[in-house]
């Protein structure tokens, strides 16, 4: 589950989910409604592997990257085809369309990603996003 909150110059993603590794899967859905609406491109997929210190810094890696593929080559993410969450490190088989126009993809710079436990074990994860008019 996931909510976007729009502000004048960034965006606040607010996810949850029931596990550590579900977490990436529910941050690339919001990730995508925020970085394009077009559609159009060529499906492809993206092997993606990140390393981190923590889950922190993993969803920190995660979310550049998403963002790094859609500024670099107009690859707008759609799903994850398989993943794997290790210790320090996130694979994934990311699937997506490429060749959005530049224009029409979102820029947006990973500002900050809080983390935390709730009562009923699952996840929640506030990502915020500098948005630049």
């Amino acid at each position: 589950m996931y909510n976007t909150i729009e502000h004048a110059t960034s965006v606040e993603l607010m996810v949850e989910d029931v596990d550590d590794v579900a977490l990436f899967p529910e941050t690339l859905l919001a990730l995508r409604d925020v970085l394009s609406d077009a559609s159009g491109g060529t499906p492809v997929t993206h092997e993606v592997a990140i390393a981190g210190p923590d889950l922190q810094g993993l969803l920190v890696e995660w979310v550049n990257e998403l963002v790094r593929l859609a500024e670099e080559d107009g690859f707008v993410p759609e799903r994850i085809d398989k993943e794997r969450l290790e210790q320090g490190g996130f694979r994934a088989r990311v699937a997506g369309e490429r060749g959005i126009p530049a224009d029409r993809i979102r820029r947006l710079e990973c500002r900050s990603v809080g983390l935390r436990r709730l009562d009923d074990g699952a996840w929640a994860a506030r990502v915020k996003l500098d948005a630049p008019a």
